[in-house]
């Protein structure tokens, strides 16, 4: 029977403490793996504080690659985006909808999530010394924004139409404290002001959320404009056919109209002028030939 000399179990305390201690530095970096990034917590902790609508996968909503671009809504026949107040490239988080941006300014981060009614952009905001004020200039076809008494803003075409609309602001810390905020109007800038600077106790990050929501009535809209073309449409057939389309005939391709319509929009924007103008004469000769027939 071998006995272990005081030195002989020293020297094995030794290689077990630093078993353990390679151990112990070893698993949490593989445990941590398995946890989501600290900013994917804060978010759904703020979100969860506020009851705010959960971010779902979306083929509408157009993340931009970078913080400089904008974020666009299909929904909107691309007739409505917003800047970031961020900058170099986006990252993907835990959940899979939600794309992270640095801040354009220091300490803070910019979060794009699309919702079931448009897009979200999260404002995290790390410590006292960062900035106050936040910028999301508004593009596509607004004219111009308005500020309602309640806090909430709405995008407005040229005829006065809204496009979209955005939520009261609102900002709470990392304890779920409400911070104060609200927003601004300037130009077609919405200007998001969070006073967590002035705040007494603030826990941070904060997490300030403006939401845009797509106005149904401005896709309503562009439906109905597409469903009576079809009709106008499926009438001139007739008169150059010489016969009557059945009101089936008529509502399927009001349908189908009002659903291709948003498409035809987009398609026109981006056609080339020539394109454009050979198209134009087409129709005109067609209307023109109608007309013979008929008289």
């Amino acid at each position: 029977m071998t006995l272990f000399t005081t030195t002989s179990a020293r020297a094995v305390l030794v290689l077990l403490s630093a078993s353990v201690a390679l151990a112990t530095t070893q698993l949490p970096a593989s445990a941590a793996s398995d946890l989501p990034a600290p900013e994917q917590t804060t978010i759904d902790q703020a979100l969860r504080e506020m009851g705010a609508d959960e971010a779902v996968p979306s083929d509408l909503v157009l993340e931009p690659l970078t913080g400089d671009e904008d974020v666009r809504i299909a929904a909107s026949v691309e007739r409505f985006g917003f800047g970031l107040p961020a900058t170099g490239g986006g990252s993907t988080l835990d959940d899979g909808v939600t794309t992270l941006y640095d801040g354009a300014s220091d300490g803070t981060s910019v979060a794009v999530q699309p919702v079931a009614t448009g897009a979200r952009a999260l404002v995290l905001i790390q410590d006292e010394s960062a900035t106050t004020t936040f910028d999301f200039p508004v593009t596509g076809d607004t004219d111009r924004l308005q500020l309602s008494p309640t806090g909430s803003v709405t995008a407005l075409d040229s005829e006065g139409t809204p496009l979209a609309t955005a939520a009261p602001a609102w900002a709470v810390d990392a304890e779920g404290t409400p911070v104060p905020t609200h927003f601004e109007v300037d130009g077609t800038t919405l200007r998001q002001v969070v006073d967590h600077d002035a705040a007494d106790d603030v826990a941070y990050p904060v997490t300030a959320d403006p939401v845009w929501a797509v106005v149904i009535a401005a896709a309503a809209r562009q439906c109905a404009a597409g469903a009576l073309s079809g009709i106008a449409s499926t009438a001139l057939i007739d008169i150059y056919k010489g016969r009557a389309s059945s009101k089936r005939d008529y509502v399927l391709n009001a349908i189908a109209s009002c659903l291709v319509g948003p498409v035809g929009y987009w398609a026109w924007k981006v056609l080339l002028g020539a394109t454009k103008r050979w198209l134009v004469r087409q129709v005109l000769y067609f209307v023109i030939y109608v007309i013979r027939r008929v008289r």
